[in-house]
């Protein structure tokens, strides 16, 4: 049986998350309710703009392994070469999109 996933919003956290879903081989049927967003995503092309993090009052860049010791959830969305040797402590959930740590 083929895993399926449908993917609710293709926005700036669906339309990425699908796009690595399928990149694992893995089923995606995304849906929106805004047709032009639909109608871009068919046509090809991306109806999102990546924000400038540098001037985002909330956003913050913090080194990968103390982000990594703080945190709770590890959720890997790219496969760098620097994380595929990065050390996740016991007790942390992993979400891995990208087969960092197969």
């Amino acid at each position: 049986m083929n895993t399926q996933v449908v993917t609710i919003g293709l926005g700036y956290i669906g339309l990425p998350t699908s796009a690595l879903i399928a990149q694992n081989k893995i089923g995606v049927h995304g849906v929106d309710i805004f047709q032009h967003v639909v109608d871009t995503i068919n046509a090809g092309k991306i109806h999102i703009v990546e924000p400038n993090i540098q001037d985002h009052k909330v956003f913050k860049l913090t080194n990968y392994r103390e982000a990594v010791e703080k945190a709770d959830i590890v959720v890997f969305l790219v496969a760098h070469n620097e994380f595929k040797t990065l050390e996740i402590p016991q007790g942390k959930v992993v979400l891995d999109f990208c087969g960092i740590k197969k």
